[in-house]
């Protein structure tokens, strides 16, 4: 990411607005943020911001039917949030580190992981091939 490209300082610019601007966040609320998840379920929350991560556990004890949307856009699309569990590649490492890094990779972005990873996690299948696989069909 280039912090000096256009594209870039617009879109942390809306992001930032968004908050500042807009009261997205109330002050205070990202202090609570773990505890979102439950006072959403129990209706103490009309909306929360969260990882997919929390849906599952949000499903189990929400009595009433909960809904989904992505983070609104800019330009009036969604849009996702890469959250805190990413993966990196850098450089500077040597080809066989780097080769053993990229198989990882590869590997670990296979539907039968990426599945796999969802049901256990709770987290959102990161590969549309995901979602068409025998174990999440009915899960959709």
């Amino acid at each position: 990411m280039f912090f000096d490209n256009e594209g870039v300082i617009s879109a942390l610019q809306y992001w930032v607005d968004l908050y500042q601007v807009y009261g997205a966040t109330p002050d205070g609320v990202q202090d609570n943020w773990g505890d979102a998840p439950g006072l959403f379920a129990d209706g103490a929350a009309a909306m929360i911001v969260h990882s997919s991560g929390s849906l599952r556990s949000i499903l189990s004890n929400a009595d009433f039917t909960v809904g989904v949307s992505g983070v609104p856009g800019k330009d009036g699309g969604s849009y996702t949030v890469t959250g805190g569990g990413n993966l990196y590649l850098v450089a500077g490492i040597d080809d066989a580190t780097a080769q053993a890094a990229w198989d990882f990779v590869q590997w670990l972005t296979e539907p039968a992981q990426t599945v796999d990873w969802s049901i256990q996690t709770g987290y959102y299948n990161t590969r549309d091939s995901g979602f068409r696989t025998r174990c999440v069909e009915g899960i959709r």
